[in-house]
């Protein structure tokens, strides 16, 4: 009886113990898996102002520049953007130079950069804008996962939401909203 017992706690030892060995791999591939990936976000904004001589901005220009913080290879796209102006109730979408499904492949330290522009048009006029009676709005959707190097395949998103602020002061872009994976 006793040692019926005996072979029973030891059975209930066993599993118990391959149980736990199995939630550490688990827990240890999850812990290598967050820590060796591509890790993508944007690190700078830049503004760039067109004018003719001693005319007024014809036009308002941004580089978004794309880091990879991360530890591999990214390769992805951008599967979302939209450039919008504001004004009052009245929104204008403004048509991209670079094409919306723009192709990105980021080493670890690089990155990539993504251009908009707005020029004078017939809508809002750039002045509006300047003056900070409109607003830019640069909404990006990134999809991109690690390059063929890694024997996984997770796919990860970067989202921002960009805000161009103009008025007396200086004018720059800032973030509105930011989500990630």
């Amino acid at each position: 009886m006793a040692t019926a017992k005996a072979e029973r706690m030891t059975r209930i030892l066993s599993i118990g113990a391959i149980v736990i060995s199995l939630i550490s791999l688990g827990l240890s591939s999850r812990i290598y898996f967050l820590s060796h990936r591509p890790y993508l976000g944007i690190s700078d904004i830049k503004e760039f102002y067109e004018n003719g001589g001693s005319s007024p901005i014809r036009r308002i220009r941004w580089a978004i520049t794309i880091k990879n913080t991360g530890s591999l290879p990214a390769t992805g796209r951008v599967v979302k953007r939209k450039v919008a102006v504001h004004y009052g109730k009245e929104t204008f979408d403004v048509p991209l130079i670079q094409v919306q499904d723009a192709s990105l492949f980021i080493m670890p330290g690089g990155q990539g950069i993504l251009y908009g522009d707005v020029p004078e048009n017939n809508h809002v006029p750039l002045s509006f804008i300047l003056a900070g009676k409109a607003d830019i709005t640069d909404s990006i959707r990134i999809s991109y996962e690690p390059s063929k190097a890694a024997w996984w395949r997770s796919t990860y998103f970067y989202e921002a939401k960009l805000q161009y602020l103009g008025g007396t002061g200086p004018r720059y872009f800032s973030f509105s909203v930011v989500d990630a994976d």
